[in-house]
């Protein structure tokens, strides 16, 4: 006499989940046939902790096949339970989710020191000052200049 084994399938998942807040990591869930199986088979999440969001991008698969599970949340490790029913028959798989922190963000620092900033905007406002004051007392050239007025050059007449 010999036992036939009923048609029935297998549900596993690629591997642990791994990501940083602010993004989502996934997984792939895979439906394996076995002894004929046919049927088709619904699956669905059926187990997220509090603190992670995880969906699948297809509900169900005929006989066999693959569907993508993500997850998204805060920092933690958790366990996602995926549950496939079918042919009269349920089975699930635990999914290990370590979600880490993202790492604090930079902000570009300024090249220079606030003070050297402000002491060079002050200097250049001196600088300027002093060169319209010179220009402005600028003696034209062809002048006549009053004796003992050391500042004027001397001219031969």
């Amino acid at each position: 006499m010999s036992i036939i084994a009923s048609p029935d399938f297998q549900i596993s998942h690629s591997g642990p989940i791994s990501f940083q807040t602010g993004s989502s990591g996934t997984a792939t869930i895979t439906i394996t046939a076995q002894n004929g199986y046919t049927s088709a088979t619904t699956l669905e999440v059926s187990s997220a902790p509090s603190g992670l969001t995880c969906n699948l991008n297809n509900n169900s698969v005929s006989a066999y096949g693959s569907v993508t599970l993500t997850c998204s949340g805060q920092p933690g490790s958790y366990t996602v339970t995926v549950k496939a029913t079918g042919g009269g028959t349920s089975h699930s798989t635990d999914t290990p989710v370590t979600v880490s922190a993202a790492p604090a963000s930079t902000q570009p620092a300024s090249s220079l020191p606030m003070p050297l900033v402000y002491g060079g905007i002050g200097i250049a406002v001196i600088v300027a000052a002093l060169v319209a004051f010179l220009f402005i007392r600028r003696k034209p050239s062809g002048v006549v200049v009053a004796p003992g007025d050391a500042s004027a050059p001397a001219t031969q007449a």
